[in-house]
């Protein structure tokens, strides 16, 4: 006669549920770390109700579960299973790993944001917390924000409020450009944002934080500008400009520059500039 040890046919059950599980996961997206999530307390819930259904039905009096060698083992194993994807759960690493497995990068087009100005406004602030930014000049009444963006997150959703905020104070403009949401940890999450702003060239400005990039028609400004810092400043139509060109540090040669181009009427000052280019 046969003799029944605990975990047999939940062993038995449970292989077999796992494989037709992951044969039909070849041809679907489910994801392996939900599988396992899912398979270990059913794996514990069927180990259960054998050794329930198994004393129910058993005709003596006083029944005996036997644990043999196999049994015990089995049970530490799940046990402990148990134990590792509930704390990989709740502290992320499962998600991390599943991260890491699937990671792909999207990307996508940035909210636009257009800010008519009036005259009203003779000055413009920008505060760059962004260190990806373009700047560029344009001739109409408006500051404008576009630009790119690249995650790993999914089902990534952007406002106009997670990239910028305009407010206006009397007779100034105040824009500031924000960093993109991380995640650090466990489950890490990266977005960049690689905005362009552009704005009157017409308006006195001052960009405070370090940028990208300036690409600048310098024929074409008409007021004073003062930019903190950036990589890379594309300075064009430098003979048919009006202005006073002030570098205090460019990182590429060591030196400062100092020039000036028709009367100066106008000024644009950089604080730092990594390499300069025309």
């Amino acid at each position: 006669m046969r003799q029944w040890r605990v975990g047999s046919i939940s062993m038995g059950l449970s292989l077999i549920g796992l494989g037709v599980v992951l044969f039909i996961s070849q041809f679907t997206n489910w994801e392996i770390s939900k599988i396992a999530l899912i398979w270990v307390p059913i794996l514990l819930i069927v180990l259960g109700a054998e050794i329930l259904i198994y004393l129910f039905l058993a005709k003596k009096e006083q029944p005996i579960i036997k644990y043999d060698v196999f049994s015990i083992l089995f049970i530490t194993f799940i046990g402990c299973m148990s134990i590792v994807f509930y704390v990989g759960a709740s502290s992320g690493v499962l998600a991390a790993v599943n991260n890491y497995i699937n990671d792909e990068q999207i990307s996508g087009a940035l909210p636009v944001i257009e800010e008519k100005i009036d005259n009203s406004i003779e000055r413009i602030v920008i505060d760059s917390k962004n260190g990806l930014a373009k700047v560029t000049a344009n001739e109409a009444m408006a500051v404008s924000i576009f630009g790119t963006y690249q995650t790993n997150a999914e089902n990534q959703r952007l406002t106009e409020d997670d990239v910028a905020s305009i407010h206006q104070v009397d007779n100034t403009l105040y824009v500031s450009l924000f960093s993109p949401p991380n995640h650090n940890g466990w489950d890490y999450h990266y977005t960049n944002y690689y905005p362009t702003i552009s704005l009157p060239s017409n308006v006195d400005v001052e960009i405070t934080g370090f940028t990208n990039q300036v690409n600048l028609e310098l024929a074409d400004l008409q007021a004073n500008w003062y930019i903190d810092g950036t990589d890379i400043a594309r300075l064009k139509n430098k003979e048919q400009a009006n202005l006073l060109l002030t570098i205090d540090h460019i990182n590429e040669s060591g030196q400062n520059e100092v020039q000036t181009f028709g009367e100066g009427q106008h000024s644009l000052k950089f604080g730092e500039v990594g390499s300069l280019k025309e």
